[in-house]
């Protein structure tokens, strides 16, 4: 997640879109899939960050409580976005 956020930082977008993706094939972390749908929306994907926004929403109201604590943040930037998205 390192290398997507500073490939990000330094302005290399299409690569930091594939290690997003890599991330996000193998694990659920929120702060990973928020940021692919950010990078998403900035490539004019929608209908993807949409599904990635959602994803993570949905799976906030499974986690247990702990859990949810720790993801706030990215929960609360996800319905952010989605409130954003057309």
């Amino acid at each position: 997640m390192a290398l997507a956020e500073t490939l990000g930082a330094l302005g290399e977008t299409d690569s930091a879109l594939l290690v997003w993706q890599r991330v996000t094939s193998n694990h659920s972390y929120p702060r990973a899939k928020v940021q692919l749908a950010a990078l998403y929306i900035s490539k004019g994907n929608t209908d993807a960050a949409r599904t990635e926004l959602k994803e993570v929403v949905a799976d906030d109201a499974h986690a247990p409580a702990f859990q949810r604590k720790r993801d706030r943040v990215w929960v609360r930037r996800a319905k952010a976005l989605l409130r954003k998205l057309p």
